[in-house]
């Protein structure tokens, strides 16, 4: 009968060395999982945005540049508005020799205005005295 006893203990004992230390080493290999999975996903964000951000295909977009370049420097006839369009450099010349001339004509009947005025605030004071 004491051998059956003696087994028991023996199979009922439990070891908090073995037990710490096997917890432990878990929650250490837990941690290094968890951290090597960070590690490699911010890699893999890292090299994505470089990929779709940094490294863009620079030849169509000079080829984009290239020929909205071109429409904006040539003449052309839209069919669908019946409208013409000329280069941008001679329209904004255009514009501004336009409005120098508007401003100019305005200055002038600014002044013939305020020379009427002059002229009719001396009629009045002279009227008066």
């Amino acid at each position: 009968m004491s051998d059956t006893t003696g087994e028991k203990q023996a199979y009922n004992d439990l070891s908090m060395r073995t037990i710490f230390l096997i917890g432990l080493l878990s929650a250490v290999g837990l941690f290094v999982i968890i951290t090597g999975a960070r590690t490699l996903f911010y890699k893999w964000q890292a090299a994505e945005y470089q990929e779709k951000v940094i490294n863009v295909p620079l030849a169509s977009v000079d080829a984009e540049l290239q020929e909205q370049r071109a429409a904006i420097e040539r003449y052309s006839w839209n069919a669908t508005t019946d409208s013409a369009a000329i280069p941008v450099d001679k329209a904004m010349a255009e514009t501004v020799e336009e409005l120098a001339a508007e401003r100019a004509e305005q200055s002038e009947s600014d002044a013939a205005d305020s020379e009427s005025t002059d002229a009719d605030s001396t009629d009045e004071a002279g009227s008066e005295a």
